[in-house]
């Protein structure tokens, strides 16, 4: 076995026994269509919306889809992302979701009675995008399901957007991976009124909190997890190259939900290689409650390994530090954990290399 998946599978086991022994996974058919392994599908993973692989309806398990609701919940109550305020579409996503598309027989009548209430493009879009992340997997009653995608539907209001296609950090990657077709992923850009934004309705229903962070997300937070191929398609001043990205850390939606700032290591490195066997860790966490959790793959078999992890608070700062001192020269996952109200959120993920 390649060691980074013999890493990766050891993460997982531990990751899901632990941390979310209490969280249902959506059950998925024997293998896909495309051909892939069969995978166990968690919270934290993405749930693929193509038509090659359909492998089942997530929302149809409620109780994933009400453990889905209720740390989306807790992230929305705790705190929002700054660009994206929740009450700016509360109403559109609530006159969204009372809409189905099961008595239309055209793509154009359904899409302009779900957005004509709507005078700005950009409620017009978030009624697109909140009706898909709802109902795309709940919609065979549908006679236009095929039609029903990000790209067609806004070019019926007459709102460009085009398709880009890139890398995912999705479930199986660890920080310092190479890309390879495993992390294959397309997500939206639409322009409206002179503005660009990047859009991911594959992504949004996977991951607590993804509705609200998957729209317009900005460019320099979505860089961390998505890496297109054209470098334009990145809109950032400071473009981002393959290598910096693989090499950064992965995260989740609810480091920016709950605006929890990297301190050190900075400039977002999550592929740490050590000499000494010492790492720390310094975040600003505003009275969020953090903790982590340490997998360690040795030449005594996998185990996790908490107990190397000095994990310090600072109250007059806000910082939470966590020290690593590694007891042997082998690789280590490190994830940082919002944990808290009964919920347990993976915030940021680490790669460390003791040579």
């Amino acid at each position: 076995m390649h060691f980074s998946t013999a890493i990766r599978l050891v993460y997982n086991f531990f990751f899901t026994s632990t941390m979310n022994a209490d969280t249902p996974r959506p059950s998925s058919a024997s293998s896909s269509r495309s051909g892939r392994p069969e995978r166990i599908k968690r919270l934290v993973n993405e749930i693929d919306l193509s038509d090659e692989d359909d492998e089942g309806d997530a929302w149809e398990d409620d109780k994933f889809f009400e453990e889905y609701l209720r740390k989306s919940n807790y992230l929305r109550r705790r705190g929002t992302q700054e660009s994206n305020s929740l009450s700016d579409y509360e109403s559109v996503d609530n006159f969204s979701t009372t809409v189905s598309c099961c008595s239309y027989r055209s793509i154009e009548k359904f899409v302009k009675d779900l957005t004509s209430s709507f005078s700005l493009k950009k409620d017009k879009i978030r009624a697109i995008y909140s009706w898909l992340v709802h109902n795309y997997n709940r919609v065979d009653c549908c006679r236009i399901r095929r039609e029903l995608t990000l790209l067609k539907m806004c070019s019926l209001v007459n709102i460009q957007c085009e398709i880009v296609h890139g890398y995912r950090k999705s479930e199986n990657f660890i920080p310092g991976d190479k890309l390879n077709e495993l992390y294959r992923h397309q997500w939206n850009l639409v322009t409206f009124d002179d503005i660009n934004g990047l859009i991911d309705v594959k992504t949004a229903f996977s991951e607590p909190y993804g509705i609200d962070y998957f729209f317009l997300t900005k460019p320099e937070n979505l860089i961390i997890s998505h890496l297109p191929d054209k470098v334009e398609h990145q809109l950032l001043a400071n473009k981002i190259n393959e290598e910096k990205f693989r090499n950064s850390i992965r995260s989740w939606p609810a480091k920016f939900a709950l605006s929890i700032k990297t301190l050190a290591p900075m400039d977002g490195v999550g592929f740490i290689q050590t000499k000494t066997g010492k790492f720390s860790v310094k975040l600003r966490a505003r009275r969020h409650s953090l903790s982590s959790t340490l997998v360690v793959i040795g030449l005594h078999g996998e185990k996790r390994v908490d107990e190397y992890v000095d994990h310090r608070i600072s109250n007059i700062e806000e910082e939470e530090v966590f020290d690593l001192v590694l007891p042997a020269k082998t690789r280590y996952i490190l994830t940082i954990v919002v944990q808290e109200e009964d919920v347990q959120l993976p915030v940021q993920q680490y790669t460390i290399d003791y040579q």
